[in-house]
């Protein structure tokens, strides 16, 4: 697979494919993807996610990569707003993937 390292974190991009109400989204939607699950992390970052996490960041924010079909992204430990931890907000997160 691939092993981050210094102070890089490598996430799978989530998309919501319900909103909180549980209104179900088009397959199009121009909703930001912003979540991430915390796949690999540097030793620099170590004390502050775990593999499992799922972080809040900018949409803008790190370097896109594929592997597979999956959407990956590297971020900066600095470009991580936040990790979720309710259990609400991560319902309708599923990972986001390119030709299935």
């Amino acid at each position: 697979m691939f092993k981050a390292v210094n102070n890089k974190i490598l996430v799978q991009i989530l998309k919501r494919e319900k909103t909180q109400g549980g209104l179900v989204l088009p397959a199009g939607s121009n909703e930001p993807q912003s979540y991430g699950k915390v796949l690999s992390f540097g030793g620099d970052v170590s004390f502050i996610v775990e593999e499992g996490d799922v972080l809040v960041f900018h949409p803008r924010a790190g370097m896109d990569m594929m592997m597979a079909t999956c959407v990956m992204k590297i971020l900066n430990s600095e470009e991580v707003y936040g990790i979720v931890t309710d259990e609400k907000l991560m319902e309708g997160l599923v990972p986001l993937t390119v030709g299935e």
